[in-house]
């Protein structure tokens, strides 16, 4: 125990009175007494500081402290109060306050104050307690810990009365240290989606206390993180959250505002931020600590660390718009793109995602249609998060992309909710990586990871989704919904494990009228150690779902799938055709992965059958499943490196050297070919981007964007190479028309295709002319300027005559409707037959000696007028208007004009 001070104390009448203990022990009780007795009617008299106000003559006595807990008690020194009301030494003064201080954990800190007066007495306080033995003028700390963070105070007094300094706050800070924050200071030209990610010396971690602000450069505040404020408490989801708006959603998404990274630190605003604005952070101590907790000092100073965002925001109709996570992009975020596409879009808009981790929720409202997200590479391009059930309830906001709005495409990227299987109650919960709830929805060679419900899809009406190529990872009914969905040669994994090794690949939801999902041509895998006989083709409660329909055709499947196969949840009667006539389970062709062989399915579930050939060959067709609607699989033609706009783009024979400028991409130069070889551009290897290549004498050499090099022979000299997707599988077969003979060879699997069709001295013009996402076979005959195509929706020949012996034969989709318009260049004159209303138009652009080079320039799904020149391209943008730029040199070859004539 700490005794009151002074032992006597002489004070006027009137004055105030102030004494206190410090005590130590468990639940220390206190009672001041006067002369003995307790003191009543005053509430401080069973605190550890007694307060007298107003003294007056009567208040003279010996005043002492009883201290007590259930161990005992003890009984202070006494002190003795004299009230007179003649003079008395004069109170103290502070002259000096004590100060704010922080220090680093394990180094010496110092409070003082600087009193006048006689005969002086100290207390200090932390955080209004008396500290014992703290009696002095300064209060040191030889070795500060983070226990002594708190306000300080002493009292300072003498026989003429006492006085309180100002608090002073010590922080005790870790040694942690920061050694770069990104944006840079200083930087200018940041995107206004920018997170801020902050390096230290050592890994931090996100704190419960204090804030996080950014300033505009004029002090006015703008946001705020609160890190003692969570959105979400409780232990499901550790960690500080706080809430935003995303995308417009009806709902708030709960969120990390810092993700931990290494030695790293991200923080994620509650919103953008404005262009031509210059910014400051400002960060208190405890927002971020190190591992043992110990506070990182933080920012505090203005000048310490600013950015100013970028002058403006990208053209309004600039397409693509380019996401990048260093900023070199027009956002760094997905969302920031995909919040800049206006509402009721009506043109399809490209948001091309440079290689980088995105760490984001993203959603895409309904009135936001026709958006395609690309990938710069499947791998490299990843979006993720650890959203899920716990963290916001709800399929609206759990979702790590969710998407309601209709035509939307997700081409050559990665999803992954790295929501871990079992939270801290061992339970699972719902965490889907994607979410699609609207018509007319592509998933094409996309990967998805998580555990339960990665991939929820269902349509507003009969044109549902197509998933395509794709990667799709999970363990509890990681596909579902209502349908109606169509996949084709997708891989989808079971990764249960041992310990928890029951899976479902799919429950569905369909109701009555509708269809479910169909999977074509899949594999069913399995994770290292997931057991035989552990999951199930499907499940669904019969009573609830009565309409439940999945269809596996041409499946190969590991020997984890239960010989059963399908599982029937809590029938309220015998789970037979009879009582549940509209369950529809079906299965055709289902082999074994290793081996190719049928699979035994003489054990299947009785509510499941076996399609005949002549069921599977209707519901192998897309169109059957989707309402007649099948998407286009072809990447745009000339477009290098993926972004949905064809590049700019020359060979150069004179040095064997490519030379490209890609549109979201830096500007490449290739060597590849020798100058007498023909170009042969386009998608071999089914990535979204056009391949380098050259066509020598009968032999193709491919430099595949995804596959490498690829060499193989197919034709003879003399040959016209015709590469092109004939198949709609969104790779390009090596093909050539030989004198009016078709010849194709498929690179995936070996198989060659001969087609007589067409004469000796037609000229072949590839393109899809009916429209089904496949390349039909076409020439031109210039001797009659009529035009045949074999389609290959109906198998048919079809004529039209449209343009004369003179003409240069310049197909391409020039209304956007997705089917190929025939078209010719005459003297520097476009004629085209539009497709989508049967009308011939004409288009003055160019002069004779021009080389015609059409292509979708904007990705706006339309190609547009272009010619080259000597170097120049001269291009009649259909959304961007018209644009003129030197790249190139005379002799050159554009790749864009590869397969005019």
């Amino acid at each position: 125990m700490s005794q009151p001070q002074p032992s006597n104390l002489n004070v006027q009448v009137g004055s105030n009175v102030t004494l206190s203990v410090g005590a130590t022990g468990n639940e220390l009780m206190y009672q001041w007494r006067k002369n003995g007795q307790p003191i009543v009617g005053n509430p401080t008299a069973t605190t550890a500081t007694l307060q007298l106000t107003n003294v007056q003559v009567s208040d003279s006595g010996v005043y002492d402290v009883v201290v007590s807990n259930s161990g005992g008690s003890e009984t202070s020194d006494p002190v003795n109060l004299t009230v007179t009301s003649g003079p008395v030494d004069p109170a103290p003064t502070i002259t000096d306050q004590p100060d704010d201080t922080m220090v680093s954990v394990g180094s010496s800190a110092t409070l003082s104050v600087t009193a006048t007066g006689s005969n002086l007495v100290y207390q200090w306080y932390k955080d209004g307690m008396p500290i014992p033995g703290a009696t002095g003028p300064t209060l040191t700390f030889p070795m500060a810990q983070l226990s002594d963070t708190g306000d300080y105070y002493v009292v300072v007094s003498n026989s003429g009365g006492t006085v309180t300094s100002n608090t002073a706050h010590l922080t005790v800070v870790s040694t942690i240290s920061l050694i770069d924050v990104a944006p840079p200071t200083g930087t200018t030209n940041v995107c206004t989606d920018t997170a801020i990610r902050i390096t230290f010396d050592q890994p931090p971690v996100a704190g419960t206390s204090g804030t996080i602000r950014i300033f505009r450069a004029d002090g006015t505040l703008v946001d705020t993180i609160d890190m003692s404020n969570d959105t979400v408490p409780g232990t499901l989801v550790p960690g500080t959250q706080s809430s935003k708006s995303i995308g417009g959603a009806s709902s708030m998404f709960n969120y990390y505002p810092i993700l931990i990274d290494g030695n790293s630190a991200t923080i994620y605003l509650h919103h953008a931020l404005d262009y031509n604005q210059t910014y400051y952070v400002m960060i208190d101590a405890g927002a971020i600590t190190d591992a043992s907790g110990a506070p990182f000092a933080g920012i505090n100073q203005p000048n310490q660390y600013q950015f100013s965002t970028r002058t403006a925001a990208p053209a309004a109709g600039k397409n693509p718009l380019v996401v990048s996570a260093t900023g070199a992009g027009d956002f760094c975020t997905v969302q920031g793109a995909i919040d800049f596409v206006p509402t009721n879009n009506t043109q399809r808009r490209t948001i091309y995602v440079r290689n980088g981790v995105y760490n984001e929720i993203v959603y895409v409202r309904s009135n936001k249609r026709f958006i395609t997200v690309r990938g710069e590479t499947r791998n490299g391009a990843r979006i993720e998060y650890a959203n899920n059930e716990n963290l916001n309830t709800g399929t609206l906001t759990r979702t790590l992309f969710g998407v309601d709005a209709a035509d939307f495409q997700l081409w050559n990227i990665t999803i992954r909710n790295t929501t871990t299987k079992l939270n801290s109650a061992n339970n699972t919960r719902q965490a889907e990586a994607f979410r699609g709830n609207n018509d007319r929805i592509v998933l094409n060679r996309v990967s998805l990871y998580s555990f339960q419900d990665t991939l929820l899809l269902q349509s507003q009406g009969p044109q549902g989704a197509y998933v395509n190529e794709s990667y799709i990872e999970g363990d509890v009914d990681f596909t579902w919904g209502a349908g109606t969905v169509f996949f084709k040669n997708c891989e989808l994994k079971d990764v249960a494990p041992a310990s928890r090794p029951q899976s479902y690949y799919s429950q569905i939801r369909n109701p009555q009228g509708k269809i479910g999902n169909v999977y074509v041509g899949c594999r069913l895998t399995r994770g290292t150690d997931t057991p035989d006989n552990s999951a199930y083709l499907s499940r669904i409660d019969p009573d609830d779902f009565p309409y439940s329909q999945v269809v596996w055709i041409d499946t190969l499947m590991d020997r984890h799938i239960t010989p059963q196969g399908w599982l029937i949840n809590n029938p309220s009667l015998e789970p037979v055709p009879a009582n549940y006539p509209n369950i529809k389970f079906w299965e055709y062709n289902s082999r074994d992965i290793t081996t190719g062989q049928p699979i035994d399915v003489s054990q299947r579930h009785p509510l499941s059958r076996q399609l005949t050939p002549e069921e599977a060959a209707f519901w192998r067709n897309p169109a059957n499943v989707l309402g007649g609607w099948v998407p286009n699989l072809q990447g745009t033609k000339f477009d290098f490196d993926g972004d949905g706009a064809a590049d700019r783009s020359v060979f150069r024979p004179g040095d064997q050297t490519w030379y490209l400028d890609q549109t979201s991409l830096s500007y490449q130069i290739t060597k590849f070919g020798l100058s007498s070889d023909v170009i042969v551009p386009a998608d071999y290897d089914g990535d979204g981007r056009t391949d380098i290549a050259v066509y020598r004498s009968g032999t193709w050499y491919i430099l595949g964007s995804a596959s490498g090099l690829i060499g193989t022979q197919f034709g003879v000299a003399g040959d016209v190479p015709q590469p092109a997707d004939f198949d709609g599988d969104g790779r390009a077969e090596v093909a050539v028309f030989r004198g009016g003979t078709w010849y194709t060879f498929n690179l995936l699997n070996g198989e060659i295709t001969q087609v007589q069709f067409g004469l000796s001295g037609d000229v072949p013009v590839v393109g899809d002319y009916d429209g089904d996402g496949k390349a039909d076979r076409a020439i031109y005959r210039p001797s009659t300027g009529t035009w045949w195509y074999l389609s290959s929706v109906a198998g048919t020949q079809n004529a039209v005559q449209f343009g004369i012996s003179s003409d240069v034969p310049v197909p391409a989709d020039y209304d956007g409707d997705s089917k190929t318009d025939f078209a010719v260049y005459r003297d520097g004159v476009w004629w085209v037959l539009n497709s989508s209303s049967g009308t011939a138009t004409t288009y003055q652009f160019g002069i004779s000696t021009d080389q015609p080079v059409p292509a979708d320039y904007d990705g706006d799904g339309k190609a547009d007028f272009a010619v080259y020149r000597n170097g120049i391209w001269y291009i009649a943008s259909s959304s961007s208007g018209f644009m003129i730029t030197q790249f190139g040199t005379a002799g050159d070859q554009p790749a864009p004009g590869a397969y005019i004539p």
